[in-house]
């Protein structure tokens, strides 16, 4: 595949499969990061995306999404952003 881009680090498409170069692309850690298996991926409003997605995207800290998620709160209550008081559910 030749020396990597800049920023970029070698990735493989199907993880059950080698590195070959039918197998792998170039991509960034953040996208390594979102594509991994053990990713918590919520599906709202049509869109479905990791927790460090919604994180981004909302400007929520992914320690608090993560919180939520595992307090087994709504969909909508783990991705508000609004503060949810501890206990509250």
């Amino acid at each position: 595949m030749g020396e990597a881009p800049i920023g970029l680090t070698l990735e493989r498409k199907n993880n059950d499969l080698g590195y070959t170069p039918d197998n792998c692309t170039w991509a960034t850690v953040r996208d390594q990061l979102n594509n991994q298996r053990r990713n918590v991926v919520i599906e709202y409003e049509g869109r479905s995306l990791t927790l460090g997605q919604w994180a981004t995207e909302l400007g929520i800290h992914y320690d608090t999404l993560w919180r939520r998620h595992t307090r087994s709160l709504s969909i909508p209550q783990v991705l508000s952003v609004k503060t949810l008081k501890e206990g509250k559910r």
